[in-house]
């Protein structure tokens, strides 16, 4: 069936175009019925081919078997455009890696002879750059590099501060060689900075701190801030602030009296955990 439609319809495709060609040699305009005879011809002749294809007449080609030395070729040229795939990677990668230890130097060539206070005048940004930069030089890997923020910043609340920074990271690296994942475990206790950043560089009060003593006053309005002096404590079940705070207030009776209390502080958001002595 779809064979003579396929037959009927390259007939009255034939000659459609037989009488409009001959039209057009002849030079007489082609009349509107046989313009509109090719158009349904052609419209026949398509619909001829999907219903051979329809019917299987026009079946589609039939996929190419490979022998098995063809097979065994065709898979090492794919395992040699893989590898070439993977060394391009690898070659990228190790520009990539090369450009940002270049990076990495220059950053820490322009404060490799800052002492630890000066270091930490600069701020959390600067002394993260300078510490992340020494780690990239010397070759750690991209997530263990904030462990050296953290270990500058911890040599900086510990230590004398006229010490050569650059020494101390020298320190902190022979602790990561000795036992990396230790290092990076140990190290991401506490962030110095954001440990510093809770208590006034004026006074040394802390805002919470304050705000719980007075929470805990007769007269909370008679609340005078005298001094305040923290450090961080690492024990090896927890990791804690610890504040003494001395401050003065109106008791019960009206007088005005000293207190001194020592709390433990939490050194991530500065919230009083406990309160260990009070007098």
């Amino acid at each position: 069936m779809g064979f003579l439609m396929f037959i009927v319809a390259l007939g009255l495709g034939a000659a459609a175009w037989y009488l409009v060609a001959g039209k057009v040699l002849a030079g007489k305009s082609v009349p509107v019925r046989h313009g509109a005879g090719l158009v349904a011809s052609l419209a026949v002749f398509l619909g001829a081919l999907i219903v051979m294809a329809i019917a299987g007449l026009i079946k589609p080609a039939a996929p190419v078997e490979l022998t098995p030395a063809q097979a065994e070729q065709a898979a090492a040229r794919e395992a040699e455009r893989a590898q070439q795939a993977t060394a391009r990677d690898a070659e990228r990668a190790q520009q990539d890696a090369e450009r940002d230890a270049r990076k990495a130097g220059r950053a820490f060539e322009a404060s490799k002879d800052k002492t630890l206070k000066e270091i930490a005048e600069t701020g959390p940004a600067k002394a993260r750059t300078f510490a992340e930069s020494y780690a990239a030089m010397n070759g750690v890997d991209e997530a263990s590099r904030e462990a050296f923020y953290l270990c500058l910043g911890d040599y900086i609340g510990s230590k004398d501060g006229e010490l050569k920074a650059a020494n101390v990271l020298g320190w902190c690296l022979n602790d990561f060689k000795h036992d990396p994942a230790k290092f990076v475990t140990e190290k991401s206790r506490y962030d110095y900075f954001k440990v510093r950043s809770q208590f006034s560089a004026w006074d040394g009060s802390s805002y919470k701190v304050d705000k719980f003593i007075k929470s805990t006053m007769q007269n909370p309005d008679s609340y005078k801030h005298v001094s305040t002096r923290h450090h961080v404590r690492v024990d090896p079940t927890e990791t804690f602030v610890l504040v003494d705070t001395t401050f003065r207030g109106t008791n019960a009776f009206g007088g005005v009296v000293t207190n001194e209390v020592r709390l433990k502080v939490d050194p991530a958001t500065g919230e009083v955990l406990d309160v260990l002595h009070a007098q």
